[in-house]
């Protein structure tokens, strides 16, 4: 089951862009327990949704998830804030072009760069959401720090980076690694942002051993 943003794809947007608005909505429309996979921001509120309903949540996968996407003076390995901000005025502007543009940056370094672009920027092209929506999920991203929920839960928990990440540095896993000793995580190689779209069999079989 698959399931869009709130305020992306098919999705109404929430009054308010914040996590608890976000996987209030998704836990409403899932039944009894489940694993949970989120990629990039989709992990963070995978993450989230584990502690609002743990007794429901079976075990989490998050792909190219950093909890702490913006560097902090303990957590150097992250986007720089200044990225995040290059993207708001583009983002009120042009939201379709920007979208084309970050879709870029999700694939620079990583294997199959030009078909990755390519089918990151037809899914962004389908159905683009409204730019307030955008700024105000990029506000949240920036600002996110989902450390100590991460540290907190007690399900089973399975990270998948990119080797060439230019967004969430596979270096993370050393970190992550002394954050939360029960993590599982891999890296794939010659992977950029979107793993799943340039190795798809690898990330496959890696969930589904995870699962089992």
């Amino acid at each position: 089951m698959a399931f869009d943003l709130p305020g992306f794809g098919f999705s109404d947007p929430v009054e308010r862009v914040a996590f608890s608005r976000l996987s209030e909505r998704l836990l409403r429309g899932i039944d009894g327990r489940f694993v949970i996979l989120g990629w990039s921001l989709g992990g963070l509120i995978a993450l989230d949704m584990a502690r609002r309903a743990p007794e429901r949540v079976a075990g989490v996968v998050l792909i190219a998830t950093n909890p702490c996407f913006t560097q902090r003076r303990d957590w150097p390995n992250a986007i720089e804030v200044g990225v995040f901000e290059s993207f708001a005025h583009p983002i009120a502007v042009a939201p379709e072009r920007a979208l084309k543009r970050f879709a870029v940056l999700q694939a620079s370094n990583g294997a199959r760069r030009a078909e990755v672009v390519r089918e990151l920027q037809a899914a962004a092209a389908w159905t683009v959401p409204e730019s307030r929506v955008l700024l105000a999920t990029l506000r949240l991203l920036s600002q996110s720090d989902m450390r100590q929920v991460l540290i907190g839960l007690h399900c089973p928990i399975a990270l998948v980076l990119g080797e060439k990440d230019a967004l969430v540095p596979a270096a993370i896993r050393g970190e992550l690694g002394a954050l939360a000793p029960r993590l599982c995580c891999y890296v794939v190689a010659g992977a950029a942002h979107a793993p799943f779209l340039s190795h798809p069999m690898q990330i496959a079989a890696y969930v589904k051993g995870f699962l089992l």
